[in-house]
C-alpha cells in the first residue's frame, strides 16, 4: 500500500495459490487461455492506483515488493534466474483476471504477452 498525505494512492493484493493458466499472447479482447494448468505460487488478486497517480510504478514496485518477500526465503522478482523446470521466478506469479490496465502492469512486470493468469 502506497500513502500520501493520509490517503491510499495505490493497492496490490496477493494471496497463495497452486496454478494458473497461460494467457494467449496475441488475444485482442478479453483473456483467453491454453486451458492448461500451470504451476504458481503468488497470486495478484487486486491492483488499484488513484487516477492521478497511474503511469508512476506503483503498482509495478508494489508487486515487485509482493514477490519479493510474499514466500520466505524466495525471490521471485528475478527475470533471469532459471528453476529446475526451466521456468524463470516471475513465471510463478499470476494475475486475477486483470483489467486493461492490469494487463499492461502484468506484461511489464513480467517481460511477457503470455503471462500467468487465474480466477479467484
Amino acid at each position: 500500500m502506497v500513502w500520501c498525505s493520509g490517503r491510499i494512492i495505490s493497492l496490490v493484493a496477493a494471496e497463495r495459490i497452486t496454478h494458473g493458466y497461460r494467457r494467449l499472447a496475441g488475444c485482442t479482447e478479453g483473456i483467453e487461455t491454453k486451458g492448461q494448468k500451470e504451476k504458481a505460487l503468488i497470486g495478484i488478486s487486486r491492483m488499484w492506483t488513484c487516477f492521478t497517480y497511474r503511469g508512476k510504478g506503483l503498482c509495478t514496485a508494489l508487486v515487485d515488493e509482493c514477490a519479493a518477500s510474499f514466500v520466505f526465503g524466495v525471490d521471485f522478482t528475478s527475470k533471469v534466474e532459471v528453476m529446475s523446470d526451466g521456468r524463470v521466478m516471475r513465471d510463478y506469479v499470476a494475475f486475477s483476471t486483470p483489467s486493461e490496465s492490469g494487463m499492461g502492469v502484468a506484461r511489464k512486470w513480467t517481460g511477457r504477452e503470455d503471462f500467468l493468469v487465474y480466477d479467484d
